[in-house]
């Protein structure tokens, strides 16, 4: 964007840069701070400006780490919500559901719910996979894991037994997504190998790269 005749540049996301403080040998960075981006979909759905809360973490086995640990700071935010501000917010009960995409999509075609949307969820589905999960867990809460890797972005980990899939999950709350989180890839010769698997140049991303050269723990 030109900014008093410069160029300029949309603060969209930290995600490198706390991967990169992961490298450096934080092992948990936090960050609340505003975002904007240039969304072209005028929904419900979709913000042009907010307000992020982003943690990083190190030294987890798989996504399913970041997810409890997620769940974690959901239940004690509310209940600090409620004794500060004198409110009765109900609170979640943990463990949220969680499900695979692909076990999701065979649930919402047995209840007549299908899309074009075949890496992804259409809000329709979204909706009723929410159903299902009140109908099924009573919980308002579920975790979508394990998305086909084609679809996420090359700094996804990928299963170790299977490929195809990604160590990726959205959370859905009465509907609609409120998180993403991913356990990251932290061997840059493998960055290097699944940025060229997404028709990109390695070299467009050397500075990102080389902080994960000397060795960088798992995280996500």
């Amino acid at each position: 964007m030109k900014y008093f005749d410069r160029k300029a540049y949309l603060s969209q996301s930290p995600q490198f840069y706390k991967q990169m403080a992961m490298a450096s040998g934080f092992d948990r960075v936090f960050i609340s701070n505003p975002m904007f981006r240039a969304e072209p979909s005028f929904t419900t759905r979709h913000l042009t400006e907010f307000t992020m809360w982003d943690f990083e973490m190190s030294y987890v086995d798989s996504h399913h780490d970041i997810m409890d640990f997620e769940e974690k700071l959901i239940i004690s935010g509310l209940k600090q919500i409620n004794e500060d501000l004198n409110l009765d917010l109900d609170i979640p009960v943990s463990p949220f559901p969680r499900i695979k995409f692909e076990e999701a999509k065979k649930i919402l075609k047995g209840r007549g719910i299908t899309s074009d949307k075949e890496g992804d969820m259409s809000p329709e589905e979204e909706r009723e996979i929410c159903k299902y999960a009140k109908e099924t867990y009573n919980s308002e809460f579920v975790f979508i894991t394990d998305y086909y890797y084609s679809e996420r972005p090359f700094y996804s980990k990928k299963h170790e037994d299977n490929a195809k899939f990604s160590k990726t999950f959205d959370l859905l709350y009465k509907g609609i997504e409120i998180t993403s989180g991913a356990q990251r890839e932290h061997r840059a010769d493998v960055l290097e190998t699944q940025i060229k698997e997404k028709g990109l140049n390695p070299e467009d991303f050397s500075d990102y790269i080389s902080f994960f050269k000397f060795g960088c723990p798992p995280h996500g």
